[in-house]
């Protein structure tokens, strides 16, 4: 044994090399062994420097080293098991000729040789139990001329195979189990046809690592080894009998999971958790791909975008397009083209019917922007369904997304905008017929934050700045070519969000957050869109309803508010102003509609519990309980307002220690503006007309105070309502004002007249009459000019003004009763006169001084002020004193008449306190009684009657419904309505024919109007029944305001029957008479 080992250990090489050389060479080839070794008692053959080529030395094969470790006894059972099958740098060269037969085939048919028949009963493959396989630094060298001269070169390829088996199943079949050192399992099994070329099999990959194959992919991707495991399962079909290679699959699954890459220099991350595909088909002869159903989940990616908006995944790109290791391999390029005999091959179809993508993390950050932007957004769900047409034509369909946690921010800073979710309903995308329809797009959760900083910038504005453009390379445009888009717009619906607003411009910081926003859009450009809108503000509601028509030409809708909150922005209308806003809703419901340049509204407004305050006062310096507009119409040009009740406003009108009024000091004090000179003729836009059929004024209240006079004063009017009818800017047009209110307890005052407002000082006519104010509120004015201290009285005015033309013409009246002068003011340094005998002589035996105070002049004049009225006062006292020096022995404390108003047969609140005074007195007095009654003035309550019978008809024909209480105000005969009223009334009173003779020999003017009320008003026919009806309800009313001051003089008061009497310019008296 020991002969014969060490024979086989010293020609063994010998026989080999012969052996190998002898082969070749029957073959038409050259094989070529370099040192041989073999050691026969181990059954080891080590082989080094292995060469096969050509006859025309073209290589076939290569290796440096080939290492072969078999045992010998299992060949006593037929069966071949190598320890060990080692390659060192082995290199194949695989080539295929234009007439489509590779090297490899006919080698393998010389081999065969050509009389050899094929055995079917020998076409099982060898049983063969290979422990470990390994291929050191192998290449594979590709050429095919059949495919246009095509040249392709696998790089070194490192490869270990352990337990690699082959057990005989059928005829031609074979399987191939084996596993990798780093964990991977391949298992291949099929059959396999060497001439022609075919091969049928499943191969399946499992747990394969990705950096295990990354040196290969190194090369074209600069980027470190991944980490991710990867399984194949790939049925295919491999056929290369005819001309082209047939390739086909069905059923191919794959599955990667933990994939984990880092982007070079960035370091951002791409993450996936699970990709997985199943239903896999490939056809190479059809050109066909099919995915059946492609998910990836659990993926993370982040990226970072430059100046030019570049993403840095391009950095993982390799710089050179050709590897320095294949630089010497010849390529298609470089080959002679192939003369084109044929139509170029149709393109690929590919179809991808299921694709779902969920739980994906997207981070980006912009370094554009002057401030880098990162967005970040979760990825919920993405299904979608894809087909490439042979063409090239794309569709998408049924493609759905759901978005949530949205959110983005300049880098360092706090979000300004996030988003809770977003969803796309099934979508279609057609790029062949160039179709786009998306689904409805729902978001929810929006919640947006702008600031304004104290420098007027918008922080998403400087959010969004971009850095200066930097240089790009210039890339051509490709023109547009084939139909337009067609393009579905979807309906847009969002909901639960917040718009907030923060700004710092203003004196004091604004904060303004709209709750609860949700809108939905609709529609298309060609059919118009709808909008509607709805948010919170605080307690008060926002909604929008909107519809713009075509090509948004026209714009129409109806925005609804109701109490709003003005607080958060009161801070822009008081900026200017030391005022602090205590509060104010706004409520609206107005139509629109825009047509161009035109525009229109319509609706109501309101504007409730406004209150106003001076700093550090807890009084309401100017505020209303209640502000509501009804009949708004206004466009461009003109502007209507129905009726504007003004219900419990407040003023508070107070003069300082230097008598300077408290509302000089509101305005903050500011830099004085530089105005350009204003071009000649330039007259600005004209101001549109401005109409208000009523202002309904309810309950006012004033307070007035005086602080520069010692004692300082304070009074209040209160209760303050009326109407004022027929306001215009209309040049000609004038309104009328009707108002009554309260002084004090028993003081009264009543406003009537007529103004234009645009033109007050050229058409005005008020008259403002105050009655029994009590003169020890008003004492310190009289203090300023007379010295004196007034302890009681009762003061009465009637002032009339009238301006005309800046003309100012007026007839006043000043009634004082029963003055009492305290002592004289030693301080005092203005003028001193002699009251005490003024008001001594000038009281008549009823302790009234009755002045008369006319007033004319130009409000032009330089010289021109009201102070002139204080020294007429005066020099009437004065000239009384002079010409009934004895008036002033006679006194006592007298007791004027009680007066109705005319045609009214209620008692005024003057008339109240004397009869309340009388009540006191005859209270004292237990013997007197007294008989009371109503008078009548024929021509006086006449008149008044008939304008009341008349005037009521009037107003009540124009829809103008009277409250109660309410005074009757004068119709305005510029109100159309009104107009047409006395138009009514005129043709019920005079008959239709006669208004027909005035209607067509007149114009429908507000002359006419008056001309015939006045016709009206003389045809009334008030008999002396109404008249003593009249009476008696005076007397009534009066006996029972007495009873409710003492019911106890009910046995001693009675009526007088009613009677004619002279009414004077205090009213109607009443008949007295004492017993």
């Amino acid at each position: 044994m020991a002969v014969l080992l060490g024979g086989l250990w010293a020609g063994g090489p010998k026989v080999v090399d012969y052996a190998a050389a002898n082969w070749a060479q029957k073959l038409g080839r050259t094989l070529t062994l370099g040192e041989v070794e073999f050691a026969p008692w181990a059954w080891r053959l080590t082989v080094h420097d292995v060469r096969l080529n050509e006859r025309d030395g073209t290589p076939l094969f290569s290796a440096a080293r080939l290492n072969v470790d078999a045992e010998a006894l299992p060949l006593l059972i037929g069966r071949f098991e190598l320890a060990e099958l080692t390659l060192d740098t082995p290199r194949l060269w695989a080539t295929r000729n234009a007439q489509g037969e590779w090297n490899w085939t006919r080698l393998l048919r010389d081999a065969a040789g050509p009389d050899t028949a094929p055995d079917e009963d020998d076409g099982e493959p060898p049983k063969l139990l290979l422990t470990q396989l390994a291929l050191n630094k192998g290449q594979l060298l590709l050429h095919d001329q059949l495919a246009g001269d095509v040249q392709r070169q696998v790089l070194p390829l490192d490869f270990q195979l352990k337990n690699l088996s082959t057990l005989p199943n059928n005829h031609g079949r074979y399987r191939l189990a084996a596993e990798l050192g780093d964990g991977t399992r391949l298992d291949w099994q099929g059959s396999l046809l060497l001439q022609p070329l075919q091969s049928d099999g499943v191969l399946k990959v499992s747990g394969l690592t990705l950096a295990s194959v990354w040196p290969y992919v190194q090369p074209h991707l600069k980027l470190a080894p991944p980490q991710g495991k990867l399984s194949v399962s790939l049925p295919y079909h491999f056929d290369l009998a005819g001309k082209t290679v047939r390739l086909s699959a069905k059923g191919v699954a794959a599955n990667l999971a933990a994939l984990a890459v880092t982007a070079p220099v960035s370091g951002s991350r791409f993450k996936l958790g699970q990709l997985a595909l199943s239903g896999g088909e490939f056809d190479l002869a059809s050109r066909r791909l099919t995915l059946g159903r492609l998910s990836l989940a659990g993926g993370e990616l982040g990226t970072v975008l430059d100046r030019l908006g570049q993403p840095d995944w391009l950095a993982a790109l390799p710089s050179a397009p050709v590897p320095a290791a294949a630089a010497s391999v010849k390529t298609a390029a470089t080959a002679k083209p192939a003369v084109a005999t044929s139509k170029p091959e149709p393109g690929w179809t590919v179809s991808l019917p299921a694709i779902r993508v969920d739980n994906w993390q997207l981070r980006a950050t912009h370094q554009g922007f002057v401030t880098p932007l990162a967005a970040s957004v979760r990825l919920d769900s993405l299904q979608a369904a894809l087909a490439v047409a042979a063409d090239g034509a794309v569709r998408v369909g049924n493609a759905t997304l759901a978005l949530s946690q949205l959110s983005a921010a300049s880098h360092g800073k706090p979000a300004f905008a996030t988003l809770d979710s977003l969803q796309l309903a099934s979508s279609q995308l057609d790029l062949g017929k160039r179709q786009l329809t998306p689904g409805d797009i729902s978001i929810a959760g929006l919640q947006l934050a702008i600031a304004r900083n104290k420098a007027g910038q918008l922080d998403i504005g400087e959010a969004l700045r971009p850095l200066p453009a930097a240089p790009a390379p210039a890339t051509p445009t490709a023109a547009s070519a084939g139909q337009p888009w067609q393009i579905r717009y979807p309906q847009l619906t969002l909901a639960q969000s917040v718009l907030s607003w923060r700004d710092a411009g203003t004196s004091q910081p604004v904060s303004v957050a709209l709750q609860d926003v949700s809108a939905r859009v609709s529609g298309d450009p060609q059919q118009g869109f709808a909008v509607q809108l709805a948010a919170a503000l605080g307690q008060g509601r926002l909604q929008l309803d909107a519809r713009a028509a075509a090509k948004l030409q026209d714009i129409s809708g109806r925005l609804r508010a109701s109490r709003l909150p003005l607080r958060d922005v009161a801070p822009y209308a008081l900026d200017n102003t030391v005022l602090r806003f205590g509060g104010g809703e706004l409520s609206a419901d107005l139509g629109f509609a825009l047509q161009g340049r035109r525009w229109q509204a319509d609706g109501k407004a309101a504007l409730d519990k406004l209150a106003l305050f001076e700093p550090g006062r807890r009084e309401v310096l100017l505020g209303w309980q209640q502000l509501a507009v009804s009949g708004i119409k206004a466009q461009p040009d003109r502007i209507s307002l129905g009726d504007v009740r003004l219900v419990s406003p407040q003023l508070r009108l107070i003069l300082d220690e230097k008598r300077v009024p408290n509302f000089a000091h509101l305005m903050k004090p500011q830099p004085a503006a530089k105005t350009a000179p204003a071009a000649k003729g330039d007259s600005g836009d004209k101001l549109p007309l401005v109409e208000v059929r009523a202002v309904r004024v309810r309950n006012a209240r004033m307070d007035f105070a005086d602080l520069g006079l010692n004692p300082s004063f304070a009074t209040r009017i209160h209760s303050l309502s009326g109407t004022v009818l027929g306001l215009s800017s209309r040049p000609g047009r004038r309104g009328t004002v009707t108002l009554d209110g309260r002084v004090d307890q028993f003081g009264d005052v009543r406003i009537r007249g007529a103004l234009s407002p645009l033109a007050v000082t050229n058409d005005l006519d008020m008259a403002l009459n105050f009655r029994n104010i009590p003169l020890g509120s008003l004492n310190p004015y009289s203090m300023t000019f007379a010295g004196w201290q007034i302890t009681d009285g009762r003061l009465t005015t009637e002032l009339r003004y009238l301006l005309k033309d800046r003309q100012l013409n007026g007839d006043n009246r000043v009634v004082i009763d029963h003055i009492r002068l305290g002592e004289e003011v030693a301080d005092y340094d203005g003028t001193r006169l002699p009251l005490r005998l003024a008001v001594a002589l000038l009281e008549d035996s009823d302790g009234r001084i009755d002045l008369a105070l006319p007033v004319a002049g130009s409000l032009d004049a330089p010289d021109f002020s009201y102070g002139h009225l204080v020294w007429q006062a005066l020099r009437n006292i004065l000239v009384k004193v002079v010409t009934a020096p004895f008036r002033a022995l006679f006194g006592g404390e007298g007791f004027d008449e009680i007066y109705a108003d005319a045609g009214d047969d209620r008692i005024p609140p003057p008339e109240r306190e004397k009869l309340g005074k009388l009540a006191e007195l005859m209270a004292k007095r237990p013997k007197l009684a007294l008989a009371i009654g109503g008078g009548y003035d024929a021509e006086q309550d006449s008149k008044e009657l008939a304008r009341y019978r008349v005037d009521s008809d009037i107003l009540k024909r124009a829809a103008y419904q009277l409250q109660a209480d309410e005074p009757l105000p004068l119709p305005d005969m510029g109100d159309p309505a009104i107009r047409k009223a006395v138009g009514d009334g005129y043709a019920q009173q005079f008959g239709r024919f006669a208004w027909l003779k005035r209607v067509a020999s007149e114009k429908d003017t507000a002359e006419r109007a008056q001309a015939m009320r006045a016709e009206l008003l003389a045809a009334q026919k008030i008999d002396d029944s109404a008249l003593q009806a009249l009476a008696r309800a005076r007397g009534e009313a009066a006996r029972q305001l007495l009873l409710a001051a003492k019911p106890a003089l009910a046995e001693r008061i009675s009526v007088l029957d009613a009677d004619k009497v002279k009414a004077d310019k205090d009213g109607v008296p009443l008949l007295l008479k004492l017993k």
